[in-house]
């Protein structure tokens, strides 16, 4: 069933004309006017230009380095740190320099080491809690004595700790194993023998410097 009434052809007469579009705003006018303008006012006049104008002002551009200079800069700042670690190096080789001066306690590590009747013995060091070597900010520190006994057992006999402020490390380096010697002296009850005392920078014992001590008499056992 149908609805509505009977369908017939499409009447393009009673169609709504197009609308023109609508002109731009008033904002967009303003911004697009193009009215003429007089010729003469288009001609410059040359003796005001030359008053007036200022010069234009070029961004600042930064001068080419060649490329000579810039690897010489280059090399400059690699000595530059080479010359900082070298420094630190050095004052950090003074601490094991001053081990090759007379120390006042190798008798006494000497006399302990015959009294347990052990052939060798280690003076290790270690400096701690620093921040910058040059400037020799503070230390702490760590003498450890440790022998080998007659089995070829390694034993760690004492360590003592004492502070280090800026010029003093030497004399806490003495203080510290003075200290640890006079614990390892105590401990030890026998009769005194000489011995010899070698300091080895180039060797590592548990990445300790070292300092090597044999002595020339070793007690014998009471049978």
């Amino acid at each position: 069933m149908r609805v509505g009434g009977r369908i017939g052809r499409l009447d393009k007469t009673r169609l709504p004309t197009p609308t023109p579009p609508s002109p731009p705003p008033q904002e967009w006018e303003d911004l697009n006017d193009t009215e003429e303008e007089d010729p003469e006012e288009l001609v410059p006049d040359s003796s005001d230009e030359e008053q007036s104008e200022e010069p234009e002002v070029q961004p600042e551009v930064p001068p080419a380095v060649p490329e000579d200079q810039a690897a010489a800069q280059g090399q400059d700042g690699g000595q530059a740190q080479q010359q900082q670690n070298e420094n630190e190096d050095r004052w950090n080789e003074s601490v094991h320099r001053w081990f090759d001066y007379p120390l006042p306690f190798p008798r006494m590590l000497r006399e302990a080491l015959v009294r347990l009747r052990l052939g060798h013995a280690w003076v290790t060091y270690v400096g701690t809690r620093y921040r910058h070597r040059i400037y020799q900010e503070e230390w702490a520190m760590a003498v450890q004595i440790s022998v080998l006994d007659e089995y070829g057992a390694r034993r760690d006999i004492a360590l003592s700790y004492a502070p280090a402020l800026r010029h003093n490390y030497e004399a806490a380096i003495s203080d510290a194993a003075q200290e640890a010697l006079t614990t390892l002296c105590y401990s030890c009850h026998s009769q005194l023998a000489d011995g010899t005392l070698r300091y080895l920078p180039r060797r590592r014992l548990g990445g300790l410097d070292a300092w090597i001590v044999t002595p020339t008499a070793r007690e014998e056992p009471a049978p």
